[in-house]
C-alpha cells in the first residue's frame, strides 16, 4: 500500500504557496460559494452511488480562521479553500 509523506506534503505545499505570493496572488475572491461534497463515508467507496451534499465555501474560510489549537482534523476544511487557489492560480497562468 502506498503511503503519504506529511513532510513532503507539507514542502510541496509551502513551495507552492511561496511561489503565489511571490507573484502577486493574495487574495482570491469568492464567486461560486456553494458546492457539491460527497460525505466522508461515501467518498471511497466506488461500489455505491453517493448522495449529494452542499457545502459553504465562505463557511469553510471562516472555520480555517478560527483555528485555535491544531487539530488533524481541521484538514478537511482546506479541501475546498485550496480548490479555490489552486483555480485563481491557474487562471493568472502561475
Amino acid at each position: 500500500m502506498k503511503s503519504i509523506s506529511v513532510e513532503v506534503v507539507k514542502e510541496k505545499l509551502d513551495a507552492i504557496f511561496e511561489h503565489l505570493l511571490n507573484n502577486g496572488l493574495r487574495d482570491v475572491e469568492i464567486g461560486a460559494n456553494m458546492y457539491w461534497a460527497i460525505s466522508d463515508k461515501e467518498k471511497y467507496d466506488l461500489d455505491s452511488t453517493p448522495s449529494l451534499e452542499v457545502g459553504d465555501l465562505a463557511f469553510d474560510v471562516d472555520l480555517i480562521g478560527k483555528i485555535g489549537t491544531p487539530l488533524a482534523l481541521e484538514l478537511l476544511y482546506f479541501s475546498e479553500v485550496l480548490r479555490a487557489v489552486a483555480f485563481e492560480g491557474s487562471r493568472r497562468n502561475l
